[in-house]
């Protein structure tokens, strides 16, 4: 289900909590409606968060998740503007941080941008796991930022970024003309960084 967070590299140019307390049997709407969005009705749970959202209820949860519901829907504009109303309730709701991330990659946003919100999430919340799936996490982050990295060229903060994701990874600038006979460095990122995006994604 989560495979859509990561774009193959050739197109490209992640907690939902509770904070307070809201009038009895406003938890169990919520609920209702993330239930819908884990069972992949993501129009029905898209109304359903609206229409929560609009009687202010548990705002900063409505709005995150008809951000998410939308980015399911492929409309990153809508999805955007309701993380943007969930994190004016709550600027620390840090899965709507997150689905601003992936709202802004979606949409061509600004690679700065995107970049510095990035960065912020993951300084404060360095083991972020989306609450309602559990799949989508600060890998997703990481491998999205190795992406943009790439594609503005800067090699070695891609190449930080994908051991982060793998501590393991040996790639180094010193030994690219033996690496999965690789000519260049560039060459051989592209190859481990397509390796991290397809493992991530799965």
């Amino acid at each position: 289900m989560k495979r859509w967070i990561l774009y193959p590299l050739v197109s490209l140019a992640l907690g939902c909590g509770i904070t307070g307390q809201g009038p009895e049997g406003d938890g169990d709407q919520v609920d209702d409606a993330w239930q819908l969005y884990r069972q992949q009705r993501f129009e029905e749970s898209a109304q359903r968060f609206q229409d929560l959202a609009l009687q202010d209820v548990a705002m900063a949860e409505s709005y995150c998740g008809l951000g998410w519901s939308h980015l399911r829907l492929l409309d990153p504009s809508a999805a955007r503007s309701a993380f943007q109303s969930s994190l004016l309730d709550d600027p620390q709701w840090t899965d709507s941080r997150a689905g601003e991330v992936f709202a802004l990659r979606d949409a061509g946003g600004s690679a700065d941008v995107l970049l510095s919100r990035a960065r912020s999430l993951l300084r404060d919340a360095p083991t972020w796991r989306f609450s309602h799936e559990a799949s989508v996490d600060w890998r997703d982050l990481q491998i999205l930022m190795a992406q943009v990295f790439y594609y503005t060229q800067r090699f070695d903060s891609c190449l930080a970024r994908c051991r982060i994701v793998d501590d393991a990874m040996a790639l180094s600038r010193a030994d690219t003309l033996s690496w999965s006979g690789s000519p260049t460095f560039e060459n051989a990122l592209l190859s481990e960084l397509e390796r991290l995006t397809q493992e991530v994604a799965e």
